[in-house]
């Protein structure tokens, strides 16, 4: 992988990122030093806390850093193509694009029969599981530990509790093998002037029905509260800004509202975060997969469950020119199509704060160059109403915040 990065795209504010002639052919016979551009776990004396992780951000541009994300991989016994695949080509992907975290959001087994009647874990799926990620990591030369996987509902087919003898995802998960159990996990990755958390969160069901009576992610007030700590976590301290991002398996319009009628949505808005990645409906409803979402929604109804108009721009009342005004809440919902049919991979960059993103579709052929600008962003399905209110009252746009 070649990482581009003249003088010139720096003054614009350009980062192209490029990889070169992925096949499915790879070599296998690759070094597991992590080269440049990756990132360390800073050392405390303090016992780990995986809530409370930092890693500081390696290599150069420091401005940058690169996030990929998989979603629903529904390992089978009865589909083998899907693991020897993402075996063959996830590993070596990965160690060209040197990525500080990998996001798996969720349905990482498909738990179902060959006729697709009965529902229920499978432990062979889990074991392949676990062995494809531990080969994953070694071709990747990535510790496996900046890998961040989620229980989605096929993951939780027929599990009675947490810690049933049927709850595979804690025994097999990476996030379960290092201990990272709770339903909220949160990992923060650090430059030289910026702090980047991401929030990962669990909303499955407390007992695991069956389909397709689980379809549906179920917060709970505890996780709200959870998730609003989490992403609250460094607000108090000075001296660097901070880029919020967060990630589920479930889009929100699959998201149920918690007892006192509280949503994920709610938390998202009141912190602003830039983006929630999430997978689960596999491109069923269509391929646009963005929203925008704003505090002073006033557009119709159907628009918040159907993403009709991808950006909803502010009217001209609510624009507020004065200098230094309050930026509006809001937050971008990215959802992305899965491993199991399309063979989808997305590759995430925050550049000062300015969060873009690329699918590829492995499905379609590999490609010999992939570029990913990284500012300006695309207006169509990246760019905030904050932005587009600088624009519209004239004022400089800045490459950083």
């Amino acid at each position: 992988m070649e990482k581009h990065h003249s003088p010139q795209l720096r003054e614009m504010g350009i980062v192209v990122l490029m990889v070169l002639c992925l096949s499915t052919t790879m070599p296998t016979s690759i070094s597991e030093q992590q080269e440049g551009g990756g990132a360390e776990e800073l050392v405390s004396s303090q016992p780990r806390k995986w809530q409370d992780r930092v890693i500081e951000v390696k290599g150069g541009p420091e401005s940058v850093i690169w996030i990929v994300q998989l979603s629903d991989l529904h390992f089978s016994v009865h589909h083998p193509e899907r693991a020897l695949d993402f075996k063959k080509i996830v590993g070596p992907v990965l160690k060209m694009i040197n990525p500080s975290l990998v996001l798996i959001t969720g349905d990482l087994t498909d738990g179902k029969s060959k006729d697709l009647l009965t529902m229920k874990q499978n432990e062979d799926e889990w074991i392949e599981y676990q062995n494809v990620m531990e080969d994953v990591a070694r071709r990747s030369g990535l510790d496996k530990s900046i890998f961040y996987d989620l229980r989605g509902n096929h993951d939780n087919f027929g599990v009675p509790f947490i810690g049933d003898s049927f709850d595979f995802f804690s025994n097999y998960s990476i996030n379960g093998q290092f201990g990272r159990k709770g339903n909220v996990n949160s990992v923060t990755l650090e430059t030289g002037d910026r702090k980047h958390v991401f929030v990962g969160l669990d909303s499955t069901m407390a007992t695991g029905l069956r389909g397709p009576t689980n379809l549906f992610g179920h917060p709970t007030d505890q996780l709200l509260t959870q998730i609003d700590s989490q992403l609250s976590q460094w607000d108090s301290q000075k001296g660097k800004s901070i880029t919020k991002i967060s990630f589920g398996h479930f889009p929100l319009s699959f998201s149920a509202f918690s007892e006192s009628q509280k949503s994920l949505r709610d938390v998202f808005l009141k912190h602003s975060v830039s983006a929630y990645l999430c997978g689960h409906l596999h491109t069923r409803f269509g391929k646009n997969l963005k929203r925008h979402h704003q505090s002073n929604d006033n557009f119709l109804s159907s628009h918040k469950f159907f993403q009709l108009n991808i950006h909803q721009e502010p009217s001209e009342n609510t624009k507020n020119c004065l200098f230094r005004a309050p930026p509006p809440k809001e937050f971008w919902e990215w959802e992305m199509g899965d491993w199991r049919k399309s063979r989808a991979m997305r590759i995430v960059a925050v550049d000062r704060g300015h969060v873009s993103y690329l699918d590829i579709d492995f499905k379609s052929g590999t490609k010999k160059t992939i570029v990913l600008p990284t500012f300006p962003l695309d207006s169509r399905f990246m760019l905030t109403s904050s932005l587009h209110q600088m624009y519209g009252c004239q004022h400089m746009v800045p490459f950083s915040f």
